[in-house]
């Protein structure tokens, strides 16, 4: 059985909660439709601990195609069951491995 991690750091979960405020920003800016703050954070959260480790102040500071190309894609597969992401995808703000 596999453990899935839950508790982030605090200054990741601080990071976490500004890239979901600037997502809605953005949001709100562009006129599209909002996405639930409450699925970002659980998404990204659960990603970074389990799926792919994050480079999240890179993230949060990203261009907007790069920051919406990665928190969109968490968000369209990640899979909630598995705690992976599907169809190959791959955020370009994944953490390498000499970080």
């Amino acid at each position: 059985m596999k453990i899935f991690k839950v508790i982030a750091t605090v200054e990741d979960h601080e990071l976490i909660m500004k890239i979901a405020d600037r997502l809605e920003k953005m949001q709100r800016r562009l006129g599209s439709m909002p996405t639930k703050r409450a699925y970002v954070l659980m998404d990204l959260q659960a990603c970074h601990l389990n799926a792919c480790p994050l480079h999240l102040q890179g993230l949060l500071v990203a261009n907007d195609i790069d920051f919406l190309h990665d928190v969109h894609g968490i968000m369209r597969n990640f899979n909630r069951t598995s705690y992976e992401l599907d169809n190959c995808f791959l955020p370009r703000f994944h953490q390498r491995d000499n970080e």
